[in-house]
């Protein structure tokens, strides 16, 4: 196969799989720049292309530990290879988009709990309709060690179309909102297992099914929560297992977001005033920049 089978198409490049000629799409990161004269190409070590609306896109692939002519590329299996600027074989594989069967948040609102008791508390709230809504909230109550809320958020995907597949990396996508911390408490998050009662609707006593393994070795800090942007989970070996064994089972995979370093942790944050919030908000399957899980296979 010659690289005439690859393409741009809308942001991603596509290329025909060398065996069946299913089509596959690699997914870039945007460089900021917008050339003109070109439509891909190698670049240092990693391979380069503009997309449909002028912007340059890129990734880098995996090293071989084989070599190939730099610039040189090509289609082998479901695999991109090329030579890279030190005349090393990588290669990229296609990664597979998908968007939320159901998503919301869930929560446990009470008049003044423990830090403990509302951590394992059973759940009464839910919203699996808002566009833009809390992903993670802590609010505090009117007297000292007291807590009136938590919520949590859970995403379904349904990635039944990757039977017979084996997963080799996955990340979940997120575009953060706004953020507030008035408890001065600086409030993370991470990817979590969770377990709903149905996979059509969220009800409060989902909030009790939110574990406490990360499916990420990073949280994401208060800090790196940034209004607009595209917050990033890499699936860790645990998060790769449950999402194989969805992909092997009933085809959903089931995960959620929770504060890491209080709630999932069971640690209380500091309680410094009544009636004050910390918390995370974002973009759900309701608005125009739905919750990403990419698939790599």
């Amino acid at each position: 196969m010659t690289t005439r089978a690859i393409k741009v198409k809308g942001e991603k490049l596509s290329f025909l799989a060398h065996a069946d000629s299913a089509e596959q799409l690699i997914t870039g990161t945007a460089t900021g720049e917008t050339p003109t004269t070109w439509n891909f190409k190698v670049k240092g070590t990693a391979i380069y292309w503009v997309d449909n609306d002028g912007a340059e896109r890129h990734k880098e692939g995996t090293l071989t530990g084989g070599s190939l002519a730099a610039g040189v590329i090509k289609v082998h299996d479901d695999k991109l290879y090329y030579g890279d600027i030190n005349g090393a074989e990588r290669y990229v594989q296609a990664v597979e988009v998908f968007t939320p069967s159901l998503d919301g948040y869930v929560g446990h609102d009470s008049s003044g709990l423990s830090w403990a008791n509302l951590v394992a508390a059973a759940g009464n709230e839910a919203d699996d309709t808002t566009a833009i809504i809390w992903v993670m909230y802590i609010y505090s109550r009117s007297y000292l060690d007291s807590w009136d809320t938590i919520r949590r958020s859970i995403f379904l995907f349904d990635v039944s179309s990757l039977s017979g597949k084996t997963v080799t990396a996955a990340i979940f996508k997120i575009k953060a909102s706004n953020k507030y911390d008035n408890l001065s408490i600086s409030p993370d998050i991470n990817l979590y297992e969770s377990d709903p009662a149905s996979t059509t609707e969220l009800t409060g006593t989902d909030y009790a099914t939110l574990g406490t393994t990360p499916y990420c070795d990073t949280p994401i800090t208060y800090a790196n929560w940034t209004s607009g942007s595209w917050m990033e989970f890499t699936l860790n070996a645990d998060g790769l297992t449950a999402l194989q064994a969805a992909i092997d089972g009933d085809g959903i995979f089931k995960c959620g977001l929770r504060n890491a370093n209080y709630d999932a942790s069971g640690t209380p944050p500091t309680w410094t005033l009544p009636y004050r919030y910390s918390g995370m908000m974002a973009s759900y399957s309701e608005s125009a920049n739905a919750p990403q899980l990419e698939v790599t296979t």
